[in-house]
């Protein structure tokens, strides 16, 4: 039940940092580990493990307004876990936007740092976004996306802590 967490790996930082045994050990068998991404839980002595949450997968990461919003009231958002979001009308409502944006993590969504509208929103449908490992764009309104080359780094290059947009406006 434990798993490695790849951003430890890339930053050069262990998965799991500190074993801690309950005051009645001796008869709960409780033991629980902090790892680089959470809080794992054992009940029979570390024999196995459970994944405790720590942190809503739903914490917003980034929101973005997109230019002319009093024409056309679009708002993006960015999760902890659970992708992107895209409203039409000034947050009354929300869609899910994250198809195509799959990190090899888990063959899951990822974190989502940022989200960005192109200065042409209006007419180009155009948003960009970011993860842990590389970039995205959309230019059907979040419809679908595709990633971006990734930027090769040397191997002795340090790791980055999440990754941030900024769009020309041109």
């Amino acid at each position: 039940g434990l798993t490695r967490d790849r951003q430890a790996d890339q930053l050069g930082r262990p998965s799991f940092s500190k074993v801690c045994l309950s005051s009645d050990f001796a008869s709960d068998q409780t033991m629980f580990l902090a790892g680089f991404d959470g809080l794992f839980t054992s009940r029979d002595a570390g024999m196995s493990w459970k994944e405790s949450v720590t942190i809503s997968p739903q914490n917003v990461l980034a929101l973005s307004i997109s230019p002319g919003v009093d024409q056309n009231s679009y708002l993006g958002l960015t999760t902890y876990l659970w992708g992107a979001y895209l409203s039409n009308d000034a947050g009354e409502s929300w869609k899910p936007i994250y198809d195509g944006m799959l990190e090899p993590r888990d063959a899951g969504i990822t974190r989502l740092f940022s989200m960005e509208f192109s200065p042409n929103f209006d007419k180009d449908r155009t948003l960009f976004t970011s993860t842990w490992y590389r970039f995205y764009t959309s230019r059907d309104g979040g419809s679908s996306w595709d990633a971006l080359p990734e930027i090769p780094l040397p191997e002795d290059a340090p790791r980055h802590h999440g990754s941030y947009i900024a769009v020309s406006p041109a």
